[in-house]
């Protein structure tokens, strides 16, 4: 973050640096002076994240050195004014550690396992180090020589992820394809192909989050949060796509051109979609 992606920007520099993106009012509660701990932990929604990852591991988990592999990670998302960053709910920026915290989990089943097979094997088959051989059985936890409670602590640790991924699952985007509907085609898609279509290819367009993924493939796409000092020639507006929140503007033309000093004019309107383009 701090050579690869500056220099892969035109301007420089990491746009999504530990300074944020305030443009969307979502600014640290924490004073600008105050102790990087206390950034990294505050608002509390950041625990909560934390909590669920160490729950994701099973608690136990956190013994293994493969938990260390998230800091780097919840260290920029936390530091970050971005408050996107910090919710658990956010679950695309968590795909990279879930994994992680299940691999955790795992290694210290399996080191537990392996120590007190060891242990039972030594008890049941004394003989030379050189010579003895663990079979599958000296290999499970449910062996009799393991102690009652390291089997109670192996069960409780699988369970506590599997309670936790179904607490969480009526939050997650999966839960969607239960819902009435899911996988038919929305009424807006034929309006939103002919945006796609009606901008021509190769022009610089400035979009939010509904549509920006579709324009990329043929077009030079700016991101409404950061399109800063950008005069695109081409703005499209979805207040429905979830990224202006309640201020969504009515006028894409109008809002263009009060960000840019550039005069704009409105050539889309239906289905909630706007597409303001530069005139001249």
């Amino acid at each position: 973050v701090g050579l690869i992606l500056p220099a892969l920007s035109p301007t420089g520099t990491w746009e999504y640096g530990l300074s944020g993106n305030t443009s969307d009012g979502s600014a640290s509660s924490a004073p600008a002076t105050a102790h990087l701990l206390l950034r990294a932990l505050w608002p509390p929604v950041k625990l909560v994240t934390v909590l669920l990852l160490v729950m994701t591991a099973g608690v136990i988990g956190l013994a293994s050195p493969w938990m260390a592999v998230m800091v780097p990670t919840l260290a920029w998302r936390f530091l970050s004014t971005k408050s996107t960053y910090w919710d658990w709910s956010q679950w695309h920026y968590n795909a990279v550690l879930m994994p992680i915290a299940l691999g955790a989990l795992l290694e210290v089943l399996l080191r537990l396992r392996r120590r007190h097979a060891q242990a039972a094997d030594d008890v049941a088959r004394p003989r030379p180090k050189t010579l003895r051989r663990r079979t599958a059985s000296s290999l499970s936890l449910w062996h009799p020589c393991v102690p009652t409670w390291l089997r109670a602590t192996a069960v409780v640790a699988v369970v506590i992820p599997a309670v936790t991924a179904l607490w969480i699952a009526p939050a997650l985007p999966l839960a969607q394809m239960t819902e009435p509907g899911w996988g038919q085609v929305p009424a807006r898609a034929a309006s939103a192909q002919e945006i796609v279509s009606l901008i021509p290819r190769g022009a610089t367009v400035e979009s939010d989050l509904g549509l920006l993924p579709y324009l990329v493939p043929q077009h030079t796409v700016y991101w409404v949060g950061t399109a800063q000092g950008v005069t695109p020639d081409y703005v499209v507006v979805d207040p429905l796509s979830g990224s202006w929140g309640a201020i969504a503007p009515q006028d894409a033309a109008a809002w263009a051109q009060e960000q840019t000093g550039t005069r704009y004019e409105l050539i889309f309107d239906r289905d909630d979609y706007q597409v303001a383009k530069r005139v001249g």
